[in-house]
């Protein structure tokens, strides 16, 4: 078998091939801006993708004053906009910056805090039952005539921290229990 020849213009190309590589290398080594730099421009050009929109939504829920804030995420701002104009057209822009928007709404009904959940709790001198949670109270939906003056402190402390309950039975249990503590 012969050996292969190899034509002296391909000697050439490779060696300036190899030369430039080796001065990159020692460039990028050297000069770490220059090399950032010219990754940056590279980069800049088949690499960009914008950057996510964030929609923060704001709820204010008008029979109880709370409000939900949520957040989601949209590849560009012209996704965000058309989500908001084709779903929640009622929604009012408050506050827009680089790659977010706060959008607010309010609705006539209850939070879904105050809707699944009531305590036992104290206003105005009364035990009264609320709606919501200790945490984060929502209206009086009754008034009890039972003055808290009357009951023992371990259980106005347990009012004035707010005592849940599931259901009607336990609502009643309850209510009968500070009934039946009474001193008079």
């Amino acid at each position: 078998m012969k050996g292969i020849k190899i034509k002296p213009i391909v000697w050439i190309r490779l060696a300036v091939t190899v030369t430039v590589v080796a001065v990159s290398v020692g460039v990028g080594y050297r000069y770490p801006k220059v090399t950032k730099g010219i990754q940056n421009i590279f980069s800049a050009v088949s690499w960009h993708r914008p950057e996510p929109w964030i929609l923060e939504k704001v709820t204010v829920f008008r029979e109880c004053r709370h409000q939900t804030v949520e957040q989601s995420t949209f590849v560009s701002e012209k996704a965000l906009k058309d989500f908001l104009s084709r779903y929640h057209p009622q929604w009012k822009t408050v506050q827009s910056g680089p790659a977010k928007l706060k959008a607010r709404t309010e609705v006539h009904r209850l939070c879904p805090d105050c809707r699944q959940y009531q305590f036992l709790g104290i206003q105005s001198g009364k035990v009264v039952i609320m709606r919501g949670t200790p945490a984060q109270p929502g209206p009086v939906v009754q008034s009890i005539s039972l003055d808290i003056r009357l009951l023992p402190k371990a259980e106005r402390e347990d009012l004035e921290r707010g005592i849940p309950f599931k259901d009607e039975k336990e609502k009643l249990q309850l209510l009968e229990g500070l009934n039946g503590l009474i001193v008079n």
